[in-house]
Order: C-alpha cells, then sequence, then structure tokens
C-alpha cells in the first residue's frame, strides 16, 4: 500500500499521521490522499487545533524544497500544481527544513524527494525533525529522518535484563565454581529435606553470580533486536556510522576518502550479515525437533517478494454465504476491515 495512516487521540488532542509514498511517474497516490481528506477531514482534524502530519517519498522536487543546484530536477508547474494546492488547501508547513538532502544517487548527487510536512496550529507538536545519516542502512541511498512528536501517551517502564549472550562464561564457571565452594560444600545427601535445601542453595548461589554486572551485563530489551546480531557488527555498525558522517559532511568534495570508507565498510557489513544468518540459519536447523522440521520448510521455500504480504498468512472470510480464501492484499485488507469494523446495528423501529 502506497499510503498507510495512523490516527493518535488523547490528552494531547488529535494527531493523524500519513505514510506516503508517491511514484515519479505519476500523481495517482497524490489524488487519492485529496479525494480521502475532502471527504473525511472532519475524521482527521475534529479541532481547528489537531494536528496532521505527511510523511515520506513524494518524488517532487520543487525550489520550495530543493537544493539550489538541483534547479535542473524540478518539475513543471502542471505536474507539482497538484501537491502544491494540496498543501494550501489544508495550510500545509515544511518541517523537514529546506536545502537539507534526503537521497544520494548513482552519481553522486545529493537530492531532497522526501518531506516531513505539519498541519498550521497555535501549538507545534515537532520536538525536532532532521535527517541521521549514522543510522543509514548499509546499501541504502535514502537517508533515514528522524522526527521527535510531542505525545502525552503514558508508557509501562521498560524493566532491564541480563544479556547471557554477551556473558563471559569461563568467568561465569569460575565465579560459580568460588561461590559453591564457599556456601555449598559437597556433601552426602540422605533425607528429600536436606535435598531440597541442596537445590535451593545451589540456586541462590548461581543468582549471585548472575546478579553480577560485571559476568552477565544488563541490557534494555529491544523490539528489534535480531538472535543473529553479535559483537563484530556491533563494531562494525559504529564504524560505518563514523564514516557515513563523515561522507555526508564533506558531500560536496568530490572522491573524498570518507566516501571510499563508507562503501567498503556497506559491502563488508552487508556480507558479514549475509553469513551471520547463513550461521545462525545453520546452527537453528542442528538444534530443530520433530515438530518445527514443516516450520524450517516454510522458512526455506517461501520467499517473499511483499514483505508486508508474508507476514499477514491468507485469511478466510464468508461471500455470499461460502466460506472464502483471501490471498491478494486488497482482500486481506477488506477482509480485516470487515471483522474489526463491522457495519453499525440498524435501530429498533419505534413502537
Amino acid at each position: 500500500m502506497d499510503i498507510t495512516a495512523v490516527h493518535f487521540a488523547g490528552k494531547h488532542g488529535n494527531l493523524s499521521l500519513f505514510n506516503i509514498y508517491n511514484d515519479c511517474t505519476h500523481n495517482k497516490v497524490l489524488t487519492l490522499l485529496s479525494l480521502f481528506l475532502s471527504s473525511s477531514i472532519h475524521l482527521m482534524r475534529p479541532l481547528p487545533g489537531d494536528h496532521m502530519l505527511w510523511v515520506g517519498d513524494f518524488n517532487h522536487h520543487h525550489p520550495l524544497w530543493e537544493m539550489p543546484y538541483n534547479k535542473h530536477l524540478n518539475f513543471s508547474r502542471e505536474y507539482i500544481q497538484l501537491l502544491l494546492d494540496l498543501l494550501a488547501d489544508h495550510n500545509m508547513e515544511l518541517t523537514l527544513p529546506p536545502g537539507i538532502p534526503t537521497f544520494q544517487s548513482l552519481a553522486d548527487n545529493w537530492t531532497r524527494p522526501d518531506n516531513i510536512w505539519q498541519s498550521h496550529a497555535n501549538t507545534d507538536p515537532i520536538i525536532f525533525c532532521d535527517v541521521d545519516v549514522s543510522l543509514r542502512p548499509s546499501l541504502a541511498d535514502h537517508l533515514p529522518v528522524i522526527t521527535k512528536v510531542e505525545l502525552s501517551i503514558p508508557r509501562s517502564p521498560t524493566m532491564s535484563a541480563h544479556d547471557f549472550h554477551s556473558a563471559d562464561w569461563r568467568i561465569f564457571h569460575k565465579a560459580l565454581t568460588e561461590r559453591l565452594h564457599t556456601t555449598s560444600l559437597v556433601c552426602l545427601i540422605t533425607s528429600k529435606a536436606e535435598f531440597h535445601e541442596k537445590v535451593a542453595d545451589i540456586t541462590v548461589a548461581i543468582q549471585e553470580v548472575i546478579a553480577t554486572d560485571t559476568i552477565v551485563p544488563l541490557q534494555k530489551p529491544c523490539l528489534h533486536r535480531k538472535w543473529w546480531w553479535n559483537n563484530n557488527l556491533k563494531w562494525l555498525k559504529a564504524q560505518r556510522q563514523h564514516a557515513c558522517n563523515q561522507a555526508y559532511k564533506f558531500r560536496n568534495i568530490p572522491d573524498h576518502l570518507a566516501k571510499v570508507e563508507v562503501a567498503c565498510l556497506s559491502r563488508e557489513m552487508d556480507s558479514s550479515i549475509c553469513e551471520v544468518k547463513e550461521d545462525h540459519w545453520k546452527e537453528w536447523l542442528d538444534t530443530i525437533n520433530a515438530c518445527q522440521i514443516y516450520l524450517a520448510n516454510k522458512y526455506a521455500v517461501r520467499k517473499p517478494t511483499n514483505f508486508a504480504y508474508d507476514r499477514v498468512p491468507d485469511l478466510k472470510m464468508v461471500i455470499n454465504g461460502t466460506d472464502t480464501i483471501v490471498s491478494t492484499n486488497a482482500g486481506k485488507a477488506k477482509a480485516l476491515a470487515e471483522s474489526f469494523f463491522p457495519p453499525p446495528l440498524l435501530p429498533f423501529p419505534p413502537g
């Protein structure tokens, strides 16, 4: 889907966020956005003080946001007028400051196809909006745009947990042995009560060693962490982030050494990720049981081209009284919409 929208409502009021991708060869997405807002703006902004954000790759170039040296990329007035009219009709303002490039072409030319727009209001919910070159993925041509929005939404606290993956098990074994020698000596167990007491002593000793942060480090849980991620990739990422910052800083200097370093580190990180993923896959295959063979086969034979489709399995819905399997994106979206948002019940007739 080229348009994704999410609506936030709370003490801060209402905030509607549109994630938009507009193809560079046509304005169909912008036309759909115009039709939707013309009929549903009261849902997106119920009150005059509510906010609306448009973010994404608009694939439009204009002097309002494009760099002066890219004036040859500016679109004709007929082609860009639809976007300009939309911005004017809904009183949208540029959030990402003009002149900041977001895309690096193969010819090492920096352009601005991506944009962030916000509706004009008495209060500004945007705290920060800028590109972060250090977060640019390897072999990617677009720069990440970081936008911080002030939303007074309560969050559950994130508790730190021990990172057993990074623990030094040789030090752990040595510390546990020393602790057991002082707190739980080897003895002959003659009763059930002595057995439970010995188990409790060993459990306490293990937990005390785990609680030592120098042996098993603490870390906050990350929702996006990958099981195959390791310290070598972490080091490569840090080196590449530094090189990306330098290359972006000296982007106007042709053949700067930082650009070569970014290319080399990007290729090295990409190949390292592929190797680590393959090793993790083989290690997982060696440890699966009989019940997981079908799952392994599913992972092996299913090569996704649309990752949104790969995450949502085929759905079953009733059409004209007949059970029907839905496999297309449009059909899945319709099935989910009808399931979560059924039509309202008709009121009972009076009397």
